[in-house]
């Protein structure tokens, strides 16, 4: 075996650090485990490098602290962005669309079609040749074999992860590729887990990254259209939701796979990963993807090429998909329980006819859902029909008490600092502007910390502690809103 160091015990200065970034560029396909000292022996570009537990917690421990605090920092930043932007009010006007957005509005037009069963078949809105791509394979075979050494270490996802691309295949979503020559163009891609806690259907979800660049330097998101914005504000979509006495919510079941894509496309979506006999294989994604930056605009195009297409049919769906929906969410209302009932049976049968099913159902009218649920066998075995709460574009509402509600994180007994201070205010999120008494309070005092020039680990002064506590209890007694509705006659 030929190390890469050949002098590892003699110290000597650094030549070059390599960031993990160029992890994948440098690793090559051999993989050796020693069971007995834990020791993992990994091929690269330079040679075979050793790597295992060492008896020097002293320095893992600097290193480990210096990484978290930075990334906990822009954490924090972009947290706080996002909660001083929430109160803007959203640019309303209707521009013209660019020449790319034309350009990928026409194409669409163009190539989009229906099969037998009305679902719908697009092909990838490509904007510039494809003839730039590059070799990617080489990359997504690195990137397999690593993701499949690191799995065993947590059996959990690594049960989930294999379950949920073995789902794939049993859904069509993807089939194994043919043989072909590596002159054919196409376009492997690396994929990875993510984990989502507080999902109701699905905890863990595979992420292809279309970003992954080629030999070339250029990846598949680099030669695709993004298409135009098309996702409606959800401070509207929330106030169009609260009009009426009787309401529903629903969403789109994996809406992006319920989209076809074109077989002459497929060859850009491949991955490699190991088939039932562990043996390493390339596979195609048949339908719009999450991570190629053309997925969402494909997916709300298609919501309203179907209301183009169908929405006479079921004229009480189309409001409910057109003014409350946001990306797969949909909501209804009514002041009449009979017409909702209509109103909720009507999206069933228009999303049914785009091959869209629907799931996780919530309403302040659950007997209403009862009633469809024991008639209609488009409604999914996994709809929630109970009075727990749900969020609703990340707020959380009790159908039972037809109330709003904020889910703050447990107070720490850990000193008051400002990074203590700026997460928990952070973490309210509020559109619509129900507690703003006491957000504008805390905006005040987040423009106290900053003009103090307080660093982040600082221990504030008493009054500002006890500004803060204050504070702290006003928002425990306000986690919960009844939003009422005031109609004005003849006004």
């Amino acid at each position: 075996m030929h190390l890469a160091d050949q002098s590892l015990l003699i110290s000597s200065p650094i030549d070059i650090i390599i960031g993990a970034d160029s992890y994948g560029e440098i690793i090559k396909k051999g993989f050796e485990k020693f069971t007995s000292n834990q020791l993992v022996a990994q091929e690269t570009i330079f040679g075979w490098v050793i790597t295992g537990p060492v008896n020097c917690q002293a320095c893992t421990t600097r290193t480990s602290t210096s990484l978290v605090s930075k990334s906990t920092t822009q954490q924090l930043l972009d947290l706080m962005k996002n909660f001083w932007l929430q109160e803007e009010i959203p640019n309303q006007s209707n521009a013209e669309l660019s020449a790319e957005e034309r350009e990928c509005e026409l194409r669409f037009q163009q190539t989009f079609e229906r099969d037998p069963s009305g679902r719908y078949v697009m092909r990838l809105p490509f904007k510039t040749s494809v003839e730039s791509l590059g070799d990617s394979k080489s990359k997504a075979i690195r990137a397999a074999y690593q993701m499949k050494a690191r799995l065993p270490k947590s059996p959990e996802v690594n049960q989930q992860y294999q379950e949920f691309l073995k789902e794939y295949e049993e859904l069509n979503h993807m089939k194994r590729a043919p043989r072909t020559p590596e002159t054919v163009s196409a376009f492997h891609l690396p994929h990875h887990a993510a984990i989502k806690e507080a999902s109701i259907t699905a905890k863990l979800r595979v992420i292809f990254n279309a970003s992954a660049k080629s030999s070339t330097g250029v990846s598949l998101n680099d030669i695709l259209h993004q298409g135009q914005k098309l996702q409606n504000n959800c401070g509207d979509v929330l106030l169009w939701f609260r009009r009426h006495q009787w309401v529903f919510g629903t969403d789109i079941t994996k809406m992006f796979r319920e989209i076809n894509v074109h077989p002459a496309n497929w060859s850009y979506q491949r991955i490699m990963w190991f088939d039932e006999t562990e043996q390493l294989t390339p596979y195609q994604l048949t339908t719009v993807t999450c991570g190629t930056t053309c997925a969402p605009w494909l997916a709300l195009r298609t919501i309203q090429q179907l209301l183009i297409d169908e929405g006479n049919n079921y004229p009480k769906a189309v409001p409910a998909l057109r003014e409350g929906r946001y990306v797969d969410d949909i909501h209804g209302d009514s002041d009449d329980e009979g017409d909702l009932l209509e109103i909720i049976q009507q999206p069933i049968e228009l999303c049914k006819s785009g091959g869209f099913p629907l799931q996780k159902w919530c309403s302040n009218a659950p007997h209403l859902l009862q009633i469809i649920n024991l008639a209609s066998a488009s409604i999914t075995s996994s709809a929630l029909f109970d009075e727990m709460s749900t969020k609703v574009l990340g707020i959380i509402w009790s159908p039972s008490t037809d109330s709003f509600k904020y889910k703050l994180k447990p107070f720490t007994n850990e000193s008051i600092t400002k990074n203590v201070i700026l997460s928990e205010i952070a973490q309210i999120y509020d559109p619509l502007g129900f507690v703003t008494p006491i957000i504008i309070k805390a905006k005040i005092l987040i423009q106290e910390l900053w003009s103090g020039k307080i660093n982040w680990g600082d221990q504030l002064k008493s009054e500002q502690i006890i500004h803060f506590s204050f504070q702290r209890k006003s928002r425990r007694h306000q986690q919960s809103i009844y939003p009422t509705m005031a109609p004005f006659i003849n006004a």
